[in-house]
């Protein structure tokens, strides 16, 4: 495993804690791209048109080219697929270090207690989720 930075254990922390903001950024980036490549009907003689397979491979390379959509769809997807890996210590720290509705911030020594485990215990679980996280998403 690769040793985080501390400014890369912020960015990447802040991955999980605004990941909803993410999921809107990744689909309005989508729209964005997709809306943008509308073509014209040029098939003014009547006859058969390709214009749908046409214009379905112009929206597909778009979002494959486009590296701002890419990267939102690494994290979002990323994210989402560690969670649901995750055991249930860890998804608690998630929850609630980082995904909590209220105005609640949960400090490493309430998780721990919440858990019944140690502070360095629950750092090094979350240090260890968010090594993982770095691999997935191809954090550099």
């Amino acid at each position: 495993m690769s040793t985080l930075s501390r400014n890369d254990i912020k960015k990447i922390e802040d991955y999980w804690i605004n990941i909803k903001e993410y999921k809107k950024k990744l689909q309005y980036r989508e729209w964005e791209l997709l809306h943008k490549h509308q073509m014209p009907d040029e098939n003014i003689g009547g006859g058969r048109s390709n214009r749908t397979s046409d214009n379905t491979f112009v929206k597909a390379t778009a979002l494959v080219e486009d590296r701002k959509y890419q990267s939102l769809r690494a994290i979002v997807e990323g994210i989402e697929k560690l969670y649901e890996e995750l055991d249930v210590d860890s998804k608690t720290i998630v929850d609630m270090r980082y995904w909590d509705n209220g105005s609640n911030f949960y400090e490493w020594e309430e998780i721990a207690d919440n858990l019944y485990i140690s502070r360095s215990k629950v750092l090094r679980k979350r240090n260890a989720l968010l090594d993982k996280t770095a691999d997935v998403i191809g954090f550099v």
